[in-house]
């Protein structure tokens, strides 16, 4: 690599922390993965840091090239934290196909702005523009993958992916949820459909190490067996009522008190979803429907 241009290590550090934000975000976005805003941000200080590299002396191009797989592994594990492998393969692809795009739309927008000075290479971007500049062109990159994402999806079930609370006892956890038409599990005794979760995303309550009915047992919480059946065969689950769930989706938002909740083991789509909802879940219990309106909370109570 032979560089003729000045490179200011504070320009170099701060410009590549702001865009590998972008690049998380965008990751994100196309892989259906939230992350807090306190990993991302971690994740582009790493950005920011990684890009040094260009600064040491007599660093070749094959070196570069190279570190790029090391380098997203540590952006993608700090960004998103610890997620299942079918899961962190789809993100570390997802953030690749991120940077393939941005690095066009950047170059193409290159032209347009004429800055001067510019080194892209690795996960690594420098050049002499102005800061106003630099944030128009990003987010105009922003703007069009994110288009072009929502019309992959365009053609996708509406309404399919929900944003989850779970409130159990004095404590939440947030998750996604996949809504699923072909899911009529109901329990038995209440006649209310239930909401299948991963016992992995509740770990705060259901220890891995400890034993499920000794954890429910501290956290006061009633175990019974539910009767489930699916293309696999017949399995028995354990179930108990939680105080109250929320779920949000583009359209609408959505309160039930007192849903019943099942545990598997197992994760679902390979991890992207926390918990698997029921068809009849919008049904309350005078048999109304609420999926289509716009925003609602109705008791779910027998």
């Amino acid at each position: 690599m032979h560089l003729t241009q000045v490179i200011y290590a504070d320009v170099l550090f701060l410009l590549n922390t702001y865009i590998t934000y972008a690049l998380i975000l965008l990751t994100a976005l196309i892989s259906g993965r939230s992350s807090s805003r306190l990993r991302m941000a971690l994740a582009s200080l790493a950005g920011g840091l990684y890009s040094l590299i260009i600064l040491i002396p007599c660093i070749s191009d094959s070196i570069l090239t190279f570190s790029r797989l090391p380098a997203a592994f540590i952006f993608i594990a700090i960004g998103f934290g610890r997620v299942p492998p079918k899961t962190f393969a789809r993100l570390f692809c997802s953030f690749f196909l991120v940077n393939f795009i941005f690095a066009g739309l950047m170059t193409a927008l290159w032209y347009l702005a004429a800055p001067t000075n510019i080194y892209m290479g690795g996960f690594v971007v420098y050049f002499d523009i102005k800061p106003l500049t630099l944030i128009m062109l990003t987010a105009i990159c922003y703007f069009i993958i994110k288009g072009i994402n929502l019309a992959v999806k365009i053609r996708q079930p509406k309404n399919t992916i929900f944003d989850m609370e779970l409130h159990i006892n004095d404590k939440v956890t947030a998750l996604k949820a996949f809504y699923d038409t072909g899911n009529s599990l109901t329990d038995p005794f209440t006649g209310k459909a239930v909401i299948i979760v991963s016992r992995y995303v509740l770990k705060n309550i259901f220890p891995e190490d400890k034993e499920l009915f000794a954890s429910a047992q501290k956290e006061n919480i009633t175990l019974r067996f539910l009767p489930c059946s699916g293309v696999t065969g017949s399995r028995l689950l354990p179930c108990f009522k939680a105080d109250k769930v929320c779920l949000k989706s583009i359209s609408h938002r959505v309160t039930i008190d007192e849903p019943v909740i099942a545990l598997t083991q197992e994760a679902i789509n390979g991890g992207s979803f926390g918990a698997i909802l029921p068809k009849d879940i919008f049904i309350n219990e005078k048999g109304e429907i609420y999926y289509e309106d716009k925003q609602l909370v109705f008791t779910d109570k027998k």
